[in-house]
């Protein structure tokens, strides 16, 4: 099972702290574990999740 990272396509500070995929990134790197990364954008996490999912 490879991890997968969900990270802002952009950052809303720019970088300088509010980051945090930056540390997990590097400790998977270290140890040599693979992972993927799913970016998104800040429109849609506006979106409603439950939208594309059926109710039971």
């Amino acid at each position: 099972m490879t991890i997968i990272i969900t990270a802002f396509e952009r950052s809303p500070d720019g970088g300088k702290g509010l980051t945090r995929d930056n540390r997990v990134r590097w400790a998977l790197e270290e140890v040599g574990q693979p992972y993927e990364v799913r970016l998104v954008s800040f429109r849609s996490m506006k979106e409603p999740a439950l939208s594309s999912r059926p109710i039971i």
